[in-house]
């Protein structure tokens, strides 16, 4: 039964957004993806060498001063859209770039969001990196017959339409996380970080559904405190 499954406590996620919004400043953060493609071609495939090499580059969004202060439990990934990129930043307000950004994954989990209309949407494979638990969860949502984009990001102007109902993390240690909350750090003029989206409520019934069927599979979370 779903709903006596006991889901670890929600996290409240940041977004990994310059202080300067600009492609430029937004390009120079650390990419999970793009590090693990340029060390396979340094180092070759030694998982050890990655999982390493990750651990020290991802070290700035780690920054509890900005990108993970007390209560932060994961920080997400984004980017700007290929069809963007070539547009005067000029042309921005602050709201509209950040608008513009698609969310990929988090330092060490990929992500999912529930949109209202039942489909789940993640980042895909040549954008992120192809996590253990999210290939099960993909392969469990096509198993029954339940809509999956991952071809395309789920995006910040899709959070701003509304059309989000659930956002949840994924990893080998712990498969399913809530997510409760998606924060900003405190960019340009705006001095606080800001809330960008918050759970319509704590039923979280889709990631309960998503925890049950990897249960079923035999997957069981670890106990840790961290994603």
């Amino acid at each position: 039964n779903e709903s006596h499954l006991s889901l670890p406590t929600p996290i409240t996620a940041c977004v990994a957004i310059p202080n300067q919004l600009t492609p430029e400043s937004l390009s120079i953060l650390p990419r999970r993806h793009g590090m693990n493609l340029n060390l396979q071609r340094q180092v070759g495939s030694s998982a050890s060498s990655k999982v390493s090499s990750w651990c020290r580059i991802r070290r700035p969004l780690e920054d509890p001063n900005r990108y993970k202060p007390p209560g932060v439990g994961e920080v997400i990934l984004v980017r700007k859209p290929e069809t963007e990129r070539g547009t005067n930043i000029m042309t921005y307000s602050n709201d509209n770039f950040i608008d513009t950004l698609e969310l990929l994954e988090g330092l060490i989990s990929n992500l999912f969001v529930v949109y209202k209309d039942g489909t789940f949407r993640t980042a895909p494979v040549g954008l992120v990196l192809p996590g253990y638990a999210r290939h099960l969860i993909i392969q469990e949502l096509n198993e029954r017959g339940i809509k999956v984009n991952s071809a395309n990001p789920p995006t910040i102007q899709d959070m701003r339409d509304g059309l989000w109902s659930e956002v949840f993390v994924t990893s080998a240690i712990r498969l399913v996380v809530p997510v409760e909350r998606i924060i900003m750090p405190a960019t340009g003029a705006n001095v606080i970080p800001l809330i960008l989206w918050e759970a319509p409520n704590d039923e979280y019934r889709a990631t309960r559904m998503i925890q049950s069927a990897m249960y079923q599979r035999g997957c069981r979370q670890a106990t840790v405190k961290n994603v």
